[in-house]
């Protein structure tokens, strides 16, 4: 699920993979890893690539409509 929302967001973005990958201070192949759901992102990688998307981990994790909101 996590690796759509990637995907979808980066083209968005239009960044390729290794522009997301330079953005977030990992691998071009982690990148490709994470959007196939091949590969989950720690904590610290999770914040790093929702702040590139512009979005946050729950968002990321498909979990944004069920975040309450005060």
């Amino acid at each position: 699920m996590y690796g759509d929302e990637i995907r979808w967001r980066r083209e968005r973005l239009q960044l390729t993979q290794e522009e997301l990958a330079a953005k977030v201070g990992v691998s071009q192949t982690a990148i490709a890893k994470y959007e196939t759901s091949a590969l989950s992102p720690n904590m610290h990688v999770a914040v790093k690539l929702a702040q590139a998307l512009g979005t946050t981990c729950e968002e990321l994790c498909g979990l944004g409509a069920y975040v309450k909101k005060d």
